[in-house]
């Protein structure tokens, strides 16, 4: 629950969670850095600092990096270049330019502490030639970053940071099936990273893997119960495993959290589509339209359960505003012709000559049958 006020930016109710839990031995740590990063986002430095310092004594040492962020932003220069510099000193540290990068770091960015810091050799080879393919990355020559992280990779197979970034390269290229497998190189070499995880199994969901990624972010589901936020591709990829009891249960799960997401919203809906519970499934789809009515899809699945209802003339009205989004779908004039039968047929005519003028035949027999 604190994990999700704080995903919506509730902070003070985010705090709130996190107090009314106690002494909760196994979460302490967790409990400590969302309770510093909710101070963060409020602005109140000093408690946060409080907070990351207990979480970092519990063993998170990405603490070092915010508390410095904290100094930084109280414009404490020479605090913010100590926990920084204590921070490098660990294996998986952020490159050199994403700290330099760092707002948070513009305050004390002229201060003698800050250019000190940087005139000492922080990081080796390695991680060079990674902020190297990062800057080729973000400058979009691509072909350069996969130079040099093939190179690096090929030197040496451990290399778990190459494959992820590697990973995150073959997602922006579109290629999933091999941002998946180095996700999974990245993963077996750090077992601990949840991310990667994450990353694998978001990519064999774009890749079309729906059991494989249904199967892993289940893993993922217990060992991070409180990682709610992704259960929204969780459900996903269970809804196209055609798992639907586990999909069910999942959004369900989401929504509890993200009672307003309209995607959640959406996929609710479907879950209950496929019980045949349409009148629980309009009322989903009605929460879904009014967070977000930018979809052309959410009014064409809403539009879809009035005909199933025989509510002819609102699912005309929201195939009509699924055409307002998206006016070149010859389907969707061929569905609104279908529902506009039932009250007006010289309009529905209209519509599935429309059809047919976008390439959608199935209108031509509608058109021979009822349209002189």
């Amino acid at each position: 629950k604190a994990y999700a006020l704080f995903e919506k930016s509730d902070y003070l109710k985010s705090i709130e969670a996190t107090e009314n839990q106690g002494t909760v031995t196994d979460l302490n740590e967790k409990f400590s850095y969302l309770k510093a990063d909710c101070f963060f986002c409020l602005g109140d430095y000093e408690q946060a600092v409080q907070h990351f310092s207990k979480s970092y004594k519990l063993k998170n040492k990405y603490s070092l990096y915010r508390i410095a962020e904290c100094y930084a932003l109280m414009n404490d220069a020479f605090k913010a270049t100590e926990y920084l510099k204590a921070y490098m000193d660990l294996k998986d540290k952020l490159l050199r330019s994403e700290i330099r990068s760092d707002k948070n770091f513009n305050t004390i960015s002229d201060s003698k502490a800050w250019k000190e810091l940087w005139k000492n050799d922080l990081y080796n080879n390695f991680e060079k030639k990674l902020d190297e393919a990062k800057f080729f990355i973000s400058n979009g020559k691509h072909a350069d970053a996969f130079y040099i992280l093939d190179n690096l990779i090929i030197k040496n197979k451990n290399r778990y940071r190459a494959f992820e970034m590697r990973g995150d390269l073959y997602m922006i290229i579109h290629d999933y099936k091999k941002a998946a497998k180095d996700y999974s190189e990245a993963s077996k070499l750090r077992k601990k990273n949840t991310n990667y995880m994450i990353k694998e199994a978001t990519a064999l969901l774009k890749a079309g893997k729906f059991k494989r990624s249904a199967d892993l972010f289940n893993q993922i589901a217990v060992k991070y119960p409180y990682r709610i936020d992704f259960y929204i591709n969780k459900a996903k990829a269970e809804f196209y495993s055609e798992d639907y009891y586990t999909f069910k249960i999942t959004v369900s799960e989401y929504v509890k959290y993200y009672p307003k997401n309209a995607e959640a919203n959406f996929l609710l809906a479907k879950a209950f589509e496929k019980e045949n519970d349409l009148i629980n499934a309009l009322i989903s789809y009605n929460t879904c339209i009014e967070n977000d009515d930018s979809e052309a899809g959410y009014f064409i699945s809403r539009g879809d359960v009035h005909m199933q209802t025989k509510l002819y003339e609102n699912a005309a009205t929201d195939y009509s505003m699924a055409l307002d989004l998206n006016p070149l779908s010859g389907e969707v004039y061929y569905k609104r012709g279908i529902s506009k039968l039932n009250f007006d047929t010289e309009s529905a005519c209209k519509d599935f000559q429309k059809a047919l003028n976008l390439n959608y035949h199935k209108a031509n027999d509608y058109l021979v049958k009822y349209c002189k």
